[in-house]
């Protein structure tokens, strides 16, 4: 559920300055199945090729330092009648001169559930762990990447052995190394079954056109005859963002069962905001309909002369779309929430028996490699309501100079996932929070807004 962000700051949460990069359009590993056959029979044959001199090691396995190795095995062409044996895509190679002393690693890994293909590289001096790179790819083209990196390198001076030979020399090492990797993954499967909680994942259907009591984003909202409209303190008239009926929705409690929940902000550079108290609903508003009046129309609406999302050229909401919610059991911490932390420590200390103190941050504990990984385990968003928000910058309640912690509870996520959809500022999102009790009571006076971008 969701997708990647980029981070490049010094989370409070003790991670080290790490940038990932947005993953929207992530490019498939897999091919149509004449394709992927005709791409491996073609590797296949090329083997034979006698300028192709690269020496494959049949019993490599998956490089000790690759993340969530056990999910994962060194990928091989099929077998045909032309070779009798499987391919294992696999290399390793030395440089040793009175100049050099270092290694090179390269393998095709494949995912043992769902197929998709990475580049593996490792390189450095020999007895360090180096550096190390990965990158998806296509079945179609695997090979001859994994030729070139290897070829590339034994014009530069490098020759093969057998990654069996790499580790003859260190196997209590190697012992510890593996137990350390399944330490690491226990680590991230605790955090994810402790912080697990049901959301509502918001979806998009770009084929319906909303009707004025849909759920939706954009466009003119339901709005109530002889009911005030919502305005700032100088009188400016809030614009519509999203409605959610859960009349229409399958929802249970802490949810409302029943009415309109809707949200307004203005339409300026920070969307009505008060950096100052991320609380007032001078330049924001969420309001409740508890009874909805159906026989209420658009051309109704279109009477009040209300401003929409077309009447500004930056306002997040690009068009206007009907929305469904859709249940998730699963919803995971977000490595910037402020409780992430907690969560982390629990988990570090039960399972590598070690003692960690309130003031010790993955970036403290955990091996670089480590701490990339669990960015990238941690780090998905999504338009929601409930389960856990996420942040482009920083929890705004894990701030000691204000008091936010009691808004616990996400009433409405909206990130930039599509940016035909929403676009808040560079690439962010924006989240409203409430008292998990409030929620339950219907209170919607007492909220925190947030909105952050890259």
């Amino acid at each position: 559920m969701g997708k990647k962000i980029q981070k490049d700051k010094k989370s409070k949460n003790g991670i080290k300055s790490k940038k990932l990069t947005k993953s929207k359009n992530k490019p498939s590993n897999s091919a149509p199945l004449n394709q992927s056959i005709q791409g491996r029979r073609a590797a296949a044959q090329a083997l034979i090729n006698p300028k192709d001199d690269v020496k494959i090691d049949p019993k490599a396995s998956v490089d000790k330092y690759f993340p969530n190795r056990k999910n994962y095995h060194i990928y091989q062409y099929n077998s045909s009648t032309k070779l009798p044996n499987l391919t294992y895509l696999s290399c390793s190679l030395r440089k040793i001169d009175f100049k050099s002393n270092k290694f090179y690693i390269v393998q095709i890994l494949e995912h043992d559930l769902n197929k998709e293909l990475k580049l593996f590289t490792r390189w450095g001096r020999i007895d360090t762990k180096g550096s190390q790179d990965i990158k998806s790819i296509d079945v179609n083209n695997c090979y001859k990447l994994f030729m070139n990196k290897c070829n590339s390198k034994k014009k530069e001076g490098y020759f093969e052995i057998a990654i069996t030979q790499e580790n003859d020399n260190d196997s209590e090492a190697n012992d510890n190394d593996e137990n350390d990797s399944n330490k690491f993954e226990k680590l991230i499967e605790a955090i994810k079954n402790d912080s697990k909680e049901e959301a509502y994942e918001i979806n998009i259907d770009k084929k319906t056109s909303p009707k004025i009591t849909d759920s939706k984003f954009g466009g003119l909202p339901y709005w109530p005859k002889n009911k005030q409209y919502p305005k700032n303190s100088v009188g400016k008239k809030l614009t519509f963002v999203a409605q959610i009926n859960f009349e229409k929705e399958k929802v249970k409690s802490p949810l409302p069962t029943n009415g309109i929940l809707q949200f307004f902000i203005l339409g300026d550079d920070d969307f009505g905001l008060d950096f100052n108290d991320q609380t007032s609903q001078d330049g924001f508003r969420v309001i409740y309909h508890e009874k909805i009046d159906y026989s209420i129309n658009k051309k109704d609406i279109e009477k009040m002369n209300l401003p929409t999302h077309k009447d500004f050229e930056f306002f997040p909401i690009r068009n206007e779309f009907k929305i469904f919610l859709k249940k998730v059991d699963n919803d995971f911490i977000n490595y910037e929430d402020y409780r992430f932390i907690n969560y982390f420590q629990k988990a570090y200390k039960n399972i590598y028996k070690k003692a960690i103190t309130k003031d010790e941050g993955p970036d403290s504990v955990l091996e670089d490699d480590e701490g990339f990984q669990l960015i990238d385990e941690f780090n998905m968003i999504s338009c929601k309501m409930l389960g856990y928000p996420s942040f482009c910058q920083e929890d705004p309640r894990g701030n000691i100079y204000f008091n936010y912690k009691k808004y616990d509870t996400v009433l409405l996520q909206i990130d930039s996932e599509d940016e035909n959809v929403a676009m808040w500022g560079d690439v962010g999102q924006c989240t409203f929070f409430i008292n998990k009790k409030d929620l339950i009571n219907k209170k919607f006076t007492d909220v925190l807004f947030n909105f952050d971008c890259h």
